[in-house]
C-alpha cells in the first residue's frame, strides 16, 4: 500500500491562481503561474522549480531544476482531460476521474495511487492526497497541470 501525504493549495488571492501548498497544517512551498503562456515555478525551501510548455501548440510540458530537464508531461490528445507523465524510469497517468468530473487520478500500471481534487464545488482550493514516494517537485508539477487546466 502507498503512504500519501496530503497537500493543500490555497490561492494568494481572488485574482490569481498563485497558491502556497500546506501539509499538515505547514507552508512546504508554493506555485506561481506564468502571466503569460503556460508556465510556472515552484519554490520548495530554498529551491526553485520551472514548469512550462514546450511551445504554444506543444503537447508536451517540461519540469526543470537548474536547466535540467527532471520531468515531463505528454498531453495525447488536445481534448483529452488526461497527461502522460514520465519521471526517471517511472511512467504516470494523471486524468479526470470521468469526462464532467473536477477530480483527477493519478495511476501507476493501471493502479490508482492518487488523487487531485477540489476542496468544494466552487472553489479554487485543491486536496492532493499522493503518495510519498513521488519526490515533492513532481508532485506538485503533477498538482500546477491539474490546477493548469483550472480543476
Amino acid at each position: 500500500m502507498w503512504e500519501a501525504r496530503v497537500l493543500k493549495t490555497t490561492p494568494r488571492n481572488w485574482f490569481t491562481w498563485n497558491c502556497d501548498v500546506v501539509e499538515d497544517n505547514l507552508s512546504i512551498g508554493s506555485i506561481e503561474f506564468s502571466a503569460w503562456g503556460e508556465a510556472g515555478q515552484f519554490f520548495i525551501s530554498n529551491s526553485c522549480y520551472v514548469a512550462y510548455r514546450e511551445t504554444p501548440v506543444s503537447a508536451i510540458f517540461f519540469l526543470e531544476q537548474n536547466g535540467e530537464r527532471i520531468a515531463w508531461a505528454v498531453k495525447p490528445n488536445p481534448f483529452a482531460r488526461m497527461f502522460e507523465i514520465t519521471y526517471a524510469d517511472t511512467k504516470y497517468e494523471l486524468k479526470a476521474e470521468s469526462p464532467f468530473s473536477r477530480e483527477f487520478v493519478l495511476q501507476e500500471r493501471e493502479l490508482i495511487i492518487g488523487a487531485i481534487s477540489p476542496e468544494h464545488l466552487f472553489t479554487r482550493r485543491a486536496i492532493a492526497d499522493l503518495p510519498t514516494t513521488i519526490p515533492l517537485p513532481l508532485r506538485l508539477f503533477m498538482i500546477w497541470l491539474v490546477l493548469l487546466r483550472r480543476c
